[in-house]
């Protein structure tokens, strides 16, 4: 009989001390300033420029274009209000030239605060519960003082942290929240070992169904 299975994927763990009001963002470099145009969605802004900019280091629960998802509508209407159009912003990001600036759509990875120095912008969003913090790889600066807003979000049960709240996705769905921190419920059709891989196949046809891939290390650790 095949086992529920809750999915729910993991960031990087830190320990973050206490967050400084004005955050330190000495780890990354200001790479430029520009003027809000407009907000797209709950975590993109397009520049008078033309620039784009994703912010980075945060991601949203779900679509965060998705018209019906609340978080991404309350994130936007955040954004909306802390950098209306004409906002002066400043632009950080990562110290490595070549990896990590941009995505693959060539929007801008980056960090933003006012120009006044008040307010950084993706510390807000995790601040009010908003946006989860996500550092990756190729953008893991901040992470610590992005973990703190997130355990005082979490500890105040501020918006998407209230109980039973965060969605849970099924594997059908799993395709429309592809590059996001997600959790997905489903039972597992069959598992396998390939190569010292452990895969965990939730429907008939691994090559169009989601799968789950554990690498040997993981499988280490669960031991």
């Amino acid at each position: 009989m095949p086992i529920p299975l809750i999915l729910f994927c993991l960031c990087l763990l830190f320990a973050p001390p206490a967050l400084a009001e004005a955050p330190d963002l000495s780890a990354l470099k200001r790479t430029g300033t520009g003027k809000v145009e407009k907000i797209i969605d709950g975590l993109t802004i397009l520049l008078k420029d033309e620039k784009i900019i994703r912010l980075s280091g945060i991601d949203l629960p779900g679509a965060p274009g998705d018209p019906e998802n609340p978080y991404a509508l309350a994130a936007k209407a955040a954004l909306e209000n802390a950098l209306p159009e004409g906002t002066d912003i400043l632009i950080y990001q990562t110290r490595k030239a070549k990896i990590g600036r941009q995505n693959r759509m060539g929007h801008d990875l980056a960090h933003l605060v006012t120009k006044n120095g008040e307010r950084w912008i993706n510390g807000l969003l995790v601040e009010k519960g908003l946006a989860r913090a996500f550092p990756t790889d190729n953008n893991p600066e901040m992470a610590d003082a992005l973990f703190t807003l997130e355990e005082q979000a979490i500890a105040s049960k501020t918006a998407l942290w209230a109980a039973q709240s965060a969605p849970v996705f099924t594997p059908e769905q799993a395709e429309k929240i592809i590059g996001h921190v997600a959790v997905i419920e489903g039972r597992v059709h069959k598992a396998a070992a390939v190569r010292n891989k452990l895969y965990l196949n939730f429907g008939a046809d691994w090559k169009s169904d989601f799968t789950v891939m554990i690498s040997p290390t993981i499988r280490k650790k669960l031991a």
